[in-house]
């Protein structure tokens, strides 16, 4: 015996997906975006420079993928540490030849602002950077809400198409 299409359960269908993507939409447009100044991050003085509240000064040191300096003090402050998430505040990909060597690291607010390895400069936070961030993750959110609404109409087409054009053929 042959199968019939059932439109009406198909458009329903077709209804619930396209509501999915309106609501991946909405949920996409109340994320919120990245800082786009340095001042949104870390205090900053009248000439745009950072104002450094901690400094860390000591060896780099590697316990089970998580990048610390250890300082004399016997106090260790956090440079890298992984999840399945992602790596935060730095790609362990920086620091990873240089397990051992002498490190001084600036912070502001929280936020790593420089990074000096054996006397040579590894990482500066600047304005440029934050700017490429912000620009790029604008971007992802803009495609993101265009992917959503494009799931949101193909799936309404599909079911105009399932409403018209199968009915009149008898499917």
């Amino acid at each position: 015996m042959k199968q019939k299409f059932n439109i009406a359960k198909f458009c329903n269908f077709a209804f619930e997906m396209a509501i999915s993507g309106l609501m991946m939409a909405g949920i996409l447009t109340i994320l919120p975006l990245p800082p786009s100044k340095l001042s949104d991050i870390c205090k900053v003085d009248t000439y745009n420079n950072l104002l450094i509240d901690k400094v860390a000064i000591g060896r780099i040191s590697n316990i089970a993928g998580t990048y610390i300096v250890a300082e004399a003090n016997a106090s260790a402050t956090t440079l890298s540490w992984c999840s399945r998430r992602g790596c935060a505040p730095m790609k362990p990909d920086l620091l990873e030849g240089h397990v051992g060597a002498p490190v001084r690291a600036d912070f502001c607010s929280g936020h790593i602002a420089r990074l000096i390895i054996s006397g040579a400069e590894e990482f500066r936070l600047n304005q440029e950077d934050i700017e490429k961030k912000y620009s790029y993750a604008k971007y992802q959110k803009i495609r993101n809400i265009s992917i959503a609404f494009f799931w949101c109409f193909s799936w309404l087409f599909l079911a105009l198409i399932a409403k018209t054009i199968l009915k009149k053929i008898k499917i």
